[in-house]
């Protein structure tokens, strides 16, 4: 258990490190783009739309792991309910997972081939999402009535939205 929060804490605090790398960025400038004295020192692209300067973009996993652990936090816990929270937690992250997996080995074959398995991998995300539910049900059967107002709030932004991607779109054959 101890070894589940630690892993929990370092992916935090590497998350929260190249979030501060992107603040910094890389010319000395100050947070934000700002010299020291306060003038804008970025580049007149990056001033008008602040995204372009970022340095680290979280991907959708780290989104969500970061969600889990916002999520576990504002629910403040008590020790009796850390472990329906740790089931809670693992079944996203094995959904996550097992959808990167089915994601990732949907190329090759032939059309019908391509098309059978991301039927497969769908039943198999569905089934996933009826097993998620079920975890959730028992987390939220374990809260109190303040802690239920949380997870009303936050619990939902923590499952995976369309965990499956679809494949991009091939490009016909100029004619």
């Amino acid at each position: 258990m101890i070894r589940h929060y630690a892993r929990r804490a370092a992916l935090l605090l590497l998350i929260l490190t190249l979030a501060g790398c992107g603040v910094l960025g890389k010319s000395g400038r100050g947070m934000f783009g700002r010299n020291s004295d306060g003038s804008d020192s970025r580049a007149p692209s990056e001033a008008r739309d602040p995204r372009m300067g970022e340095i680290t973009r979280l991907t959708v996993n780290d989104q969500i792991h970061l969600r889990l652990t916002d999520c576990r936090l504002a629910l403040k816990l008590a020790p009796e309910q850390t472990a329906v929270w740790e089931a809670y937690e693992n079944k996203v992250v094995e959904f996550i997972s097992d959808a990167e997996r089915d994601t990732g080995s949907a190329g090759g074959g032939n059309a019908p081939e391509q098309v059978e398995r991301r039927i497969a991998a769908e039943q198999r995300h569905t089934a996933a999402m009826v097993q998620l539910a079920a975890y959730a049900k028992t987390l939220y059967a374990a809260l109190n009535d303040e802690q239920r107002r949380t997870a009303d709030r936050m619990l939902a932004s923590t499952l995976p939205q369309g965990a499956l991607t679809v494949a991009p779109a091939a490009r016909a054959a100029p004619h």
